[in-house]
């Protein structure tokens, strides 16, 4: 019987502290896009890391996740979300890094003609991008 209670209580306590990372990407329409992130159960993602992927295979020498190359590395604010340009290239995945088992996926949304102007005038003062503005601004 002591078994079986303290089997319960471990199964119980793992269910409460279990939780699943959730990822949000809004299309702006101004060339940028809103990113929130965060846990099923509440708890932010402030401070953590997210990145932004080529929606193709990739063989070189630059930095990959999964086999697409990374364009883009940031980390969400003390919000658990960011607004970033779009990047150019039309098929992109934005990934969240919540930790071990908690990484989720979401494709973004393609840089429409109409955004293209504003897009880069955006990127030109874009102080964030540093030596991810050229990677960002490929197709």
């Amino acid at each position: 019987m002591k078994k079986l209670i303290m089997m319960c209580l471990v199964f119980i306590s793992v269910t409460v502290f279990a939780h699943a990372p959730l990822l949000s990407v809004d299309d702006n329409k101004d060339g940028t896009i809103y990113i929130e992130a965060g846990f099923s159960n509440g708890e932010k993602a402030d401070g953590m890391e997210f990145f932004i992927v080529k929606d193709k295979p990739y063989n070189g020498p630059e930095d990959t996740y999964e086999g697409k190359m990374i364009i883009f590395k940031g980390k969400f604010d003390k919000k658990s979300s960011v607004t970033i340009l779009k990047p150019l290239t039309p098929k992109y995945e934005i990934v969240f890094n919540g930790g071990a088992a908690h990484i989720i996926t979401k494709k973004g949304p393609k840089l429409e003609e109409n955004e293209v102007l504003e897009w880069k005038k955006k990127l030109e003062e874009a102080d964030y991008m540093n030596e991810w503005k050229e990677k960002m601004s490929q197709k």
